[in-house]
């Protein structure tokens, strides 16, 4: 498995944060889901990309779209993620995945 170390200043601040001695719960699991959303957007960084023509409001219009099969899990099944989608009502996010790391 690789291993990243994330240097990003916004991720070493909200960790800073969730380290304060009287942090409430609430805001605890807020920093917790915006560190998870930035490392999730660092992980899927190298993801490949492929052109694809779609149609849009005003005929087709080409995109990059992520490449082969999309294989994603709900915010609320990533444990230890600092998502809980039973807390919010509604799963929001995908976390894509390599297939290769599926199992």
């Amino acid at each position: 498995m690789k291993i990243v170390e994330v240097k990003h200043p916004l991720v070493k601040h909200k960790l800073g944060l969730m380290r304060e001695n009287d942090i409430s719960t609430k805001r605890f699991r807020e920093l917790a889901s915006e560190v998870g959303s930035l490392l999730t957007y660092e992980a899927t960084a190298d993801l490949e990309t492929e052109k694809v023509t779609i149609e849009g409001w005003n005929g087709p219009v080409e995109i990059d779209q992520i490449k082969g099969k999309k294989n994603y899990r709900c915010a609320d099944s990533a444990r230890g993620s600092g998502h809980d989608g039973r807390r919010s009502g509604k799963c929001t996010e995908r976390a894509y995945q390599r297939s290769r790391d599926v199992p």
